[in-house]
């Protein structure tokens, strides 16, 4: 059917329908006189047209009315709906549309979750920093946005408050910066621009969601890990003094005023305040339950905890020195620019020359490295210099430092320990064609300077984690000069040898870690070699290339080592003047040089670490090295447990002796100490010196160190008695074991002797704290009124260890509980995070402890 045969079709049904209406309407409403004349029935009828007419065009104009409404209506609905989109789109999801008004500030990277009177507070410190000029007449801040809308009383004074929010560097309580624009220019465009603004001052523990983030939140932790360690090594290149500095002393950039400050905080933050919270929810644990169990009555938080500072963190001890006694270093890889003069030592002896003559000519086989090297003899009047030039400043002031402290050597024998490098990384990167690589290192905009990079074998610290190689930690002022002097001669020693350092992630080659420790006040060394067994490492089974060293090759190598290392000197360096005392004071208590008393290597194939039981290999020199620490005189084996910092450590000694004194009796007969992980002893002894306490009785895990303990006691005059009566009459008792496996015994033991009127006990965990078997029974041992708690850790363990002394009782733990007293923070590490803490817990008394727990006590 066509569209007009529609229409007419469409005409003649309406019109059937309005006759049809006619009709129905003439049949309701007959005429008033069935007889009238013809003349009259003619008008009416003409009138009954008319008003048909009427009606119908009125029908007609009600439907196009009714039509039109709804067509309105479905317009204001698409109106409606195109509007809410548009303020969707205009909007950050839950964000209300922005009132753009000259009047009004926006202020971001305020915390989302601020009530009604911090923020009142925070924007009334605005307005007094303003000093008037600024009227606040309304503020407006979304419940869960991280923004606020300030409303002043004029435009004028908009950029006032947007200036002293920037110039005064306003920050919110977490310490982040705020920033302010104008309202008015925030729109649809601005959005994401204010969203970057944000993100990019988010906190860095944070984790962000947008494009710039790889990680995948449907892996787990373990399982991102894997993706991480599978991740392509990154770009070789000269690591600089200051990413050395960042890695191994983070707080180098700040002052010694401004690092004690640091600490003094995050020891009150992290360590009081968060032992106070830990304790809490303990009792708001018990309280819940008291809820569930009818028959169990709640407990009530004791009165100590209830104060303004339930813990009072004294002010933090600075350190007496920098140095550390010491330090830890491994085998590695490093790079080295190829051209200029680098850190690698000259051979041994002459014997070499012939082996750098055939190195040479295998290394001069790459063709870059002989087009380069040509490039700079020909010329070397200025175009060395240019080539050679690298981009980072930085890394050319320690390649020329590097190179002076290093030994007089020419240029011809540098080349030697290069290609030897190259022969024993092979092992280690099968990828590498060759040992040089080149390494676009420049920060320039027009040019780029291409710098070839020689990867050689050597011994530091690890700055870029496993993967990153080795550095040396000579620009670490906490590093002494005779570690220092050590790593060169080291590093000077693998050039030549055929044994590779030891790669830690394919577990194969044979040197892995050297420990230095030195005492600069008896003028003594020790050095610590562990490698790899003979036969490979524990890579080595799964290996096509399975290491396997002769015995004589060892033997030689170890000799040729020890040669060179026992040869001269080592050079001290006097420290800068410090906090506590001057150059001149340093330098009456500072030997010149110190040489090299005690050699000793460990093999060990496992591939963490080993214990500290692991038995090592006298090789030369003493057997032991002799520390003053006070009024004692301490030996260390190779194995055993000693303060890194030995002058800071008689501070840290002296107070823990001090708070035993204040409980101790007159007589020291009648007080007994428990040293629980006492290594070597120091500790124990230095009470027994200062005459605070009759008995030490002394508890390690190590049995080097208790052995140590036992020759420290006798060379400081408390050994063994040569009575008949041994037991009873013996001032020092070591035992080598477990702490939770005998420390019940040792209890009993000295609740038989039952003559010792105090009891107390000090405890010096490792970073994992105390186990809870060691807690138990020092807990329930009612004689220990007193715990003086060494801590390493104070941010970690001690707030776990605390918990389980401070709570109430329970099947667990049972006996009266403790309370915190007292927390001496100590500066052992310079330039770093780490502090180390005094914390002393007494036994809560009766009217500390409660009607409830008394009668609980009793039961």
């Amino acid at each position: 059917m066509s569209e007009k045969e529609q229409d007419v079709a469409m005409a003649g049904t309406e019109e059937s329908s309005a006759e049809a209406k006619t009709v129905k309407k003439v049949e309701d409403h007959p005429p008033a006189v069935a007889d009238a004349s013809t003349s009259t029935q003619d008008k009416e009828a003409e009138v009954k047209k008319e008003e048909v007419k009427k009606e119908e065009g009125d029908a007609a104009k009600a439907d196009d009315d009714k039509e039109k409404s709804k067509d309105e209506k479905e317009s204001v609905v698409e109106a409606k709906d195109d509007k809410e989109d548009t303020n969707k789109n205009n909007t950050n999801n839950s964000k209300e549309s922005w009132d753009h008004s000259n009047r009004k500030v926006m202020v971001l990277n305020c915390l989302k979750f601020l009530d009604k009177r911090r923020l009142t507070k925070m924007v009334n410190s605005w307005v007094a920093g303003c000093k008037g000029q600024v009227e606040v007449k309304k503020t407006k801040k979304p419940p869960t946005d991280s923004w606020v809308v300030v409303t002043l009383g004029h435009e004028s004074q908009v950029p006032i408050l947007i200036n002293y929010i920037h110039d005064n560097q306003c920050t919110n309580k977490k310490g982040d910066r705020l920033r302010a624009i104008p309202a008015n220019q925030v729109d649809a465009a601005s959005e994401q621009k204010i969203n970057q603004m944000e993100n990019g001052n988010e906190r860095p523990n944070k984790r962000r969601h947008d494009d710039n983030n790889t990680a995948d939140d449907s892996l787990s932790k373990r399982q991102r890990g894997m993706q991480q360690r599978r991740a392509p090594e990154p770009e070789p290149h000269v690591i600089t003094e200051e990413e050395i500095k960042n890695a191994m002393i983070p707080l180098w950039r700040n002052t010694y005023p401004e690092q004690i400050d640091h600490k003094q905080k995050d020891m009150i933050k992290k360590c009081a305040m968060k032992v106070v919270k830990e304790i809490k929810s303990k009792f708001r644990d018990l309280q819940k339950e008291a809820k569930r169990n009818k028959h169990r009555k709640p407990v009530k938080p004791y009165a100590w905890l209830n104060g303004i500072r339930p813990i009072v963190m004294e002010d933090v001890i600075p350190a007496r020195s920098m140095v550390r006694n010491k330090c830890e270093f491994t085998f590695g890889y490093r790079y080295v620019q190829a051209e200029t003069k680098d850190s690698i030592g000259t051979p041994a002896s002459t014997n070499n020359n012939d082996k750098v003559k055939e190195t040479t000519t295998t290394e001069a086989t790459d063709q870059d490295v002989e087009m380069k090297k040509e490039e700079t003899t020909q010329d070397s009047s200025g175009t060395t210099e240019k080539q050679s030039q690298p981009a980072n400043e930085e890394a050319t002031k320690q390649e020329e430092s590097t190179a002076e402290t290093s030994s007089n050597s020419d240029a011809k024998t540098d080349g030697a320990p290069e290609a030897k490098a190259e022969e024993t990384n092979t092992a280690e990167t099968p990828a590498d064609a060759s040992n040089t690589q080149k390494d676009t290192t420049n920060n320039n905009d027009n040019d780029e300077t291409k710098i070839p990079l020689k990867k050689i074998p050597s011994v530091g610290a690890m700055a870029r984690g496993w993967s990153g190689g080795v550095s040396h930690p000579k620009c670490c002022p906490n590093i002494p000069s005779e570690a220092c002097a050590v790593i060169d001669i080291v590093e000077e020693f693998l050039q030549t040898c055929p044994m590779p350092p030891y790669n830690a992630k394919t577990h194969t080659g044979f040197w892995r870690t050297l420990t230095v420790r030195s005492s600069r006040r008896t003028n003594q060394c020790m050095l610590i070699f562990m490698h790899a067994p003979l036969s490979g490492g524990a890579g080595s089974k799964d290996s096509s290339d399975v290491d396997n060293y002769e015995p004589e090759v060892f033997e030689k190598e170890k000799e040729r080592l020890m040669g060179m290392i026992t040869d001269k000197d080592l050079p001290v360096t006097i420290p800068p003047s410090t906090w506590l005392q001057t150059e001149e004071d340093a330098a009456k208590n500072t030997p010149t040089t110190i040489r090299v008393t005690s050699i000793f290597f460990q093999e060990f194939g496992g591939i963490s670490m080993p214990t500290p039981e692991h038995p090592v290999q006298h090789a030369y020199g003493d057997k032991f090295l002799q520390e003053k620490l006070g009024k004692c005189t301490f030996q260390i084996s190779p194995g055993a447990f000693f303060q890194v910092n030995t002058e800071t450590a008689e501070l840290l000694y002296q107070i823990a002796a001090d708070k035993v004194k204040e409980v101790a009796t007159d007589k020291p007969e009648g007080t007994l100490c428990f040293d629980v992980c006492c290594g070597t002893g120091t500790i124990g002894l230095t009470l027994m010196k200062e005459g605070v306490v009759g008995k030490v009785v002394g508890v390690d895990i190590s049995a080097p160190a208790i052995d140590d303990a036992k020759a420290n006691a006798t060379l400081n005059g408390f050994g063994p008695s040569s009575d008949d009566n041994k037991e009873q009459n013996e001032t020092t008792r070591w035992v080598a074991a477990r702490a939770e496996h005998v420390m019940n015994a040792e209890l009993k033991r000295a609740r038989e002797a039952g003559n010792f009127e105090k009891v107390v006990a000090i405890v010096d965990p490792a970073r994992d704290g105390l186990h809870f078997d060691v807690l138990k029974h020092i807990r329930g041992f009612s004689q220990i009124d007193r715990i003086v708690y060494v801590s390493c850790n104070p941010t970690g363990s001690l707030t776990k260890d605390a918990a389980a002394l401070c709570t109430p009782a329970s099947k667990r733990y049972r006996g009266r509980p403790f309370k915190p007293t007292f927390a001496q923070p100590v500066d052992m590490f310079p330039y770093s995070h780490h502090c180390e803490l005094v914390m002393v817990f007494d036994r809560l008394s009766d009217d500390e402890l409660g009607e409830d727990e008394l009668k609980r006590e009793d039961r």
